[in-house]
């Protein structure tokens, strides 16, 4: 969106990069603003597809390289930041079942239940790329090879976002599809998730829902990830503005400052019918119910003030 402080980008994980997705990222490199991908419908990597977790994850890797590769031909500067799930900036989601998670989110999980004494923010950058885990040292290694463990041929050490996050949800998902109540019940509750005799008698798709936002109400990943790569209104303003405002009253939108004039953006309106609702971004001042403001349409300009209407909040 216009005047936005960043540009999050959904993508179907099997879907991939689309013509919607290049214009969004054009449209967002042209603002300037710091991009956010969240690969969407997850679930259908498991259901869908029936991809083994190694599968999966190379699925994964491919739908960021190519977003990547998009951000790197629009903006035909090296130095953009690209998206990778240990820096934060990739999130993985699936409505239907109602999860959203980040290596740092899962990173904080693991922490608490698999993997002891490792710095949380450390491990999440470990969670994502050529990372092997060596079980006998407690070492991480860029490859099987450097482990010292003895593997096992049918089962060989796996990169650590395999391991430590694809592993677990596929777990959850073969339980919840395969298994009776009763063995899934003592599944759940050794993973923390306590169900009531209501849900663990749902269809898929409803426990799947109940079991997810049990597993993941300890985490923030949204939250976290929004904080981490979108600036704050003070940060973002001044950039914002240069491509779209002159005058004496930036100085306060730059600001953000509450007792400047009142200046705010209006991205939308909804219409109830009786009348009209509108969503929009104050840049400065405080907007107050009763209070009567000025509003500039879309011919306004300093020169020519006709397209102004008057207006109660």
């Amino acid at each position: 969106r216009e005047h936005a402080s960043a540009a999050r980008i959904d993508l179907d994980v099997v879907e991939g990069v689309q013509l919607h997705t290049k214009m969004c990222i054009q449209n967002a490199i042209a603002q300037g603003l710091p991009i956010s991908l969240v690969i969407s419908k997850f679930d259908r990597l498991i259901v869908e597809l029936k991809l083994p977790p190694n599968d999966a994850y190379f699925q994964l890797r491919n739908v960021i390289a190519s977003v990547n590769q998009e951000i790197q031909s629009c903006s035909r500067n090296a130095s953009y930041p690209l998206l990778s799930p240990d820096r934060n900036n990739v999130a993985f989601a699936s409505a239907q079942h109602g999860f959203l998670f980040t290596c740092r989110s899962f990173a904080e999980l693991q922490n608490d239940h698999s993997v002891h004494g490792i710095d949380i923010s450390d491990f999440s950058k470990r969670l994502w790329g050529d990372c092997y885990l060596d079980p006998s040292t407690g070492q991480f290694q860029t490859s099987p090879r450097e482990c010292r463990s003895i593997m096992d041929d049918s089962k060989p050490i796996q990169r650590t976002f395999v391991q430590f996050v694809l592993e677990p949800i596929y777990k959850i998902y073969t339980q919840c599809l395969g298994e009776h109540s009763s063995e899934l019940n003592s599944y759940l509750r050794s993973i923390g998730v306590l169900l009531n005799k209501e849900q663990l008698r749902a269809s898929a798709s409803p426990l799947l829902k109940s079991v997810f936002t049990k597993f993941f109400t300890s985490t923030s990943a949204w939250v976290d990830m929004v904080i981490e790569t979108v600036p704050h209104p003070a940060a973002a303003a001044p950039g914002k503005l240069a491509r779209t405002y002159t005058g004496e009253i930036t100085k306060y939108m730059q600001m953000c400052d509450p007792n400047g004039p009142l200046v705010m953006h209006c991205t939308k309106q909804y219409y109830d019918g009786t009348s009209f609702w509108t969503f929009g971004r104050i840049y400065s001042g405080t907007i107050r119910p009763a209070e009567t403001v000025k509003v500039l349409g879309e011919g306004y300009n300093e020169n020519d003030a006709e397209d102004v209407s008057v207006a109660t909040v």
